[in-house]
């Protein structure tokens, strides 16, 4: 489902970016929707520079404990511990999308520079 390997997959599990599986040797693993999801985030965040697995393993972190307090937080009826449930999971969530913006803006700014190199050689090119 995810294209990755079963030693990927364990090596995953030995970081700590997934959860420990119990299963019967020669039987397949089973993960959640979550776990699968969390799965799709660490191979994005991978194929960008600069995500080691150790930072996309405090990334994935924060989403867990973000979603671990959501869903906390819905079980709660209105008041002030829901709200800070809320509140906290909001808090992690901003803290995960600012990592995400800063990688964007240097992105971009890569992207930037490149762009100028290219229309530099181009415009050499042209004068040849």
């Amino acid at each position: 489902m995810t294209g990755l390997t079963h030693r990927t997959l364990r090596y995953y599990e030995e970081l700590g970016l997934l959860g420990k599986r119990h299963h019967r040797r020669g039987r397949a693993r089973v993960y959640t929707a979550q776990e699968v999801e969390r799965l799709r985030m660490i191979q994005q965040c991978q194929q960008l520079p600069g995500f080691s697995l150790k930072k996309i393993k405090g990334i994935v972190e924060k989403h867990q404990l973000a979603e671990r307090l959501l869903e906390e937080a819905r079980r709660e009826p209105s008041g002030p511990k829901r709200e800070e449930k809320l509140l906290e999971a909001r808090e992690q969530l901003q803290a995960h999308l600012d990592i995400v913006e800063k990688h964007l803006e240097r992105l971009a700014g890569a992207r930037k520079r490149m762009r100028a190199s290219i229309a530099e050689i181009d415009k050499e090119l042209d004068e040849l």
